[in-house]
């Protein structure tokens, strides 16, 4: 925690008020698990786009995008099946999209609320933030079948817990 602090203020402390910048995300990945069926996996190809205001921190925004087509669970099959209208429709739904609305402090961590969109889908969701092996963690849990991603018809059994991972400097 006292990490993501630190970065956090020297973030803040190299920047100007509400200053927008692009964070190099070559090696972040967003991390899979599809917990009903025991299907893990990763997406990458990331994209973000960061402003910060220091005097506000509610007021900061990250919004990012992960290409679906390269969705990856070591299995091609599954993974091109994945990809197809079925599922994911990569081909007329190329991007998952998230978008803060804000950020807030809550106890001895942070709290990424906003909107995540897969394919035609918007939700609101958060993100639980945290330091963990030198990179930014953000962890929520959603369920497929909410995005129409889903051949089950039960919710409960599309819960799918996701981690993006950022690496720190």
């Amino acid at each position: 925690m006292k990490k993501i602090i630190a970065v956090l203020f020297i973030a803040f402390s190299a920047i100007s008020y509400g200053q927008t910048f692009d964070i190099n995300t070559s090696n972040a990945s967003v991390y899979f698990n599809y917990v009903s069926e025991k299907t893990t996996g990763t997406l990458t190809g990331v994209k973000t786009t960061v402003t910060i205001d220091p005097a506000n921190l509610s007021a900061s925004k990250v919004s990012g995008t992960v290409k679906v087509s390269t969705i990856s669970t070591k299995n091609k099959m599954r993974d091109k099946h994945l990809q197809s209208a079925d599922f994911f429709d990569a081909e007329r739904f190329p991007v998952m999209k998230f978008e803060t609305g804000e950020i807030i402090q809550e106890g001895d961590g942070y709290t990424a609320k906003g909107r995540l969109t897969i394919k035609e889908t918007t939700k609101n969701v958060s993100f639980k933030v945290s330091e963990t092996d030198g990179a930014l963690k953000f962890k929520t849990t959603i369920y497929s079948a909410d995005y129409g991603v889903s051949v089950k018809k039960d919710r409960e059994k599309s819960k799918v817990v996701i981690v993006v991972k950022v690496p720190i400097g």
